[in-house]
């Protein structure tokens, strides 16, 4: 919410002092006019400010008045759009009341009319300041911004760019300060050229990362990734527009050729702009990052909703009931669930066997790695995991899965273990507390057949292997038992019977959905706030 409300009040007073600087322009001649015949600079300061002060005032007015009927507007707007989102996307509109105390237009009238007097204050006196010749000049401040630079350093400055790219292509943040000394140096250099050569050269460069791998060194998400690259088009291409209006104006020029007073209209809407390339550029920008920011914080907490609430119903491995059995019963050797076939069956669509163990990885580089492995029983139903690598098709990888043999499928959890189909592993159990027998087992080497992400499919473990490649009567590790409820089976009476059985129940869907629900009040609350801010924002600065 500050951070709309400084925008509103920066952005406002860029505006303002552009048009002041626009109203003095305007005044050029005629201040000249009255120095020559003897005016003083008090009575210059007076004339402007008395005028600027009438704009002042009308305008604070008209704002006071028009700010709360805008804000209304918006969150009627925002009602109306949110049916076109899905049900699952957190809107609280239903729940925001508007209301304005009436001593807020008091208030609100006093603090607008401040700003822009002191920014009119500020600006008469300097005008009030000017010797006659330089008002009569043809620029004050609002002038055609010409480079002095020689061509030789804009092709010199992105050529050194281009080397360190080269030399440093591995590095994001070096993409982050390329691209930031790309958009800055038009505002520096000034000119029409380097409004089209640098906003350009930022376009091409970011498109060029697309082939180049150079955020294989981050540790950031594809989503940030994306965000940044989204952010650098959006304002790249604000500044090659902004500062090249000149082309836009022989457009319109052309396109209503038949229609004079049209061309006036465009020439004059057209002409601050193509004459303050800098302040525009700065303003334009400045509201590009607001609008981007706007996009970004009303898309991520809709798809991280959409993200969990998919993988909530998927559940782990295609399972949506867990039971821990207690570590007691392994250690003694007793029955780990006291149940018949036919209880089973009743409660479960399908009911299997999975132990949980630390393992260690040697791989083909003699690089150790300690990470968490499932042993699974792939029955006659495939599991629930997408494959995104492999040596062969899917369903040939679990055929091949279901021998028992000695391969894994393994997941690219992180960029210190990045498996490849085909590659030879040395797995072993390392002495751990619930390694108590057998210690330091050594399981063999084992070839992966297949890659998975585990990270985008909620699989808590780096490596499933097949139950089988563990030693017979094989008593260690924490052993689940997972299943998928039946259609009319309640949670809650399944949870009572494993604890009447000494073991640990938990419903994956159901206490996933718990925190479900609270990143979605929390992403709720983050909207929340977003529309409270544009409200706040675009109101204050109307």
């Amino acid at each position: 919410v500050m951070i709309f409300a400084s925008f509103a009040v920066v952005s406002g007073a860029f505006l303002l002092s552009n048009f002041f600087l626009s109203l003095f322009n305007a005044r050029r001649r005629t201040i000249a006019i009255l120095k020559v015949m003897g005016y003083g600079r008090i009575d210059i300061f007076i004339l402007l400010f008395t005028e600027g002060g009438i704009y002042v005032i009308l305008s604070s007015l008209m704002g006071t008045f028009l700010g709360p009927q805008i804000a209304k507007m918006v969150l009627g707007f925002v009602e109306k759009a949110k049916e076109i989102f899905p049900t699952s996307f957190p809107s609280p509109v239903e729940s925001m009341n508007f209301y304005v105390k009436p001593h807020t237009f008091l208030l609100t009238l006093i603090l607008g009319s401040l700003v822009p007097l002191f920014i009119l204050f500020i600006l008469s006196l300097r005008a009030s300041k000017l010797p006659v010749v330089e008002v009569l000049h043809e620029k004050m401040d609002d002038v055609e911004e010409r480079s002095n630079t020689k061509p030789f350093w804009l092709f010199l400055i992105p050529s050194v760019m281009l080397i360190l790219f080269i030399i440093f292509k591995d590095s994001y943040f070096l993409f982050l300060l390329i691209n930031s000394i790309l958009l800055i140096l038009p505002f520096v250099i000034g000119g029409r050229i380097s409004y089209l050569i640098f906003p350009t050269l930022s376009i091409l460069f970011t498109a060029l990362t697309l082939k180049i791998p150079i955020f294989e060194g981050s540790k950031l998400s594809e989503v940030a990734i994306y965000i940044t690259r989204g952010g650098v088009y959006f304002i790249s291409s604000i500044l090659l527009v902004v500062g090249n209006t000149i082309f836009l104006k022989r457009l319109f020029e052309y396109s209503f050729s038949k229609f004079p007073s049209m061309i006036l209209s465009w020439r004059l809407a057209l002409s601050y702009v193509s004459r303050n390339r800098k302040r525009t550029g700065f303003l334009m920008v400045m509201f590009g990052v607001v609008i981007f920011g706007v996009v970004v914080t009303t898309i991520v907490p809709y798809n991280i909703v959409e993200f969990l609430d998919d993988k909530f119903k998927q559940g782990f491995l295609g399972y949506d009931f867990a039971i821990f059995v207690n570590p007691v019963k392994s250690f003694m050797g007793l029955k780990e669930v006291n149940w018949s076939d036919e209880l089973k069956r009743s409660y479960f669509e399908k009911f299997d066997r999975v132990i949980l163990l630390p393992i260690k990885i040697v791989d083909e580089k003699g690089k150790n790695r300690f990470t968490m492995a499932g042993f699974i029983d792939v029955k006659d139903e495939d599991p629930n995991v997408r494959i995104v690598g492999s040596m062969m098709g899917t369903d040939n990888l679990w055929d091949h899965f279901r021998m028992g043999e000695n391969v894994c499928v393994a997941g690219a959890f992180s960029k210190d273990f990045s498996p490849f189909p085909g590659e030879e592993i040395e797995l072993m159990i390392p002495m751990n507390f619930f390694q108590y027998s057998n210690p330091n087992l050594i399981l063999g080497k084992f070839k992966i057949i297949g890659i998975y992400k585990p990270q985008s499919q909620m699989i808590p473990v780096e490596m499933l292997l097949p139950v089988s490649t563990l030693p017979e009567n094989y008593r260690s590790g924490i052993v689940v038992y997972l299943g998928k409820l039946g259609k009319d089976v309640e949670a809650e009476k399944i949870k009572r019977a494993v604890m009447r059985d000494a073991n640990f129940p938990l419903h994956i869907t159901g206490e996933f959905t718990r925190i479900y629900r609270g990143l979605n009040l929390l992403a709720n609350l983050g909207v929340r706030l977003l529309y409270f801010a544009m409200i706040t924002g675009f109101s204050g600065l109307i």
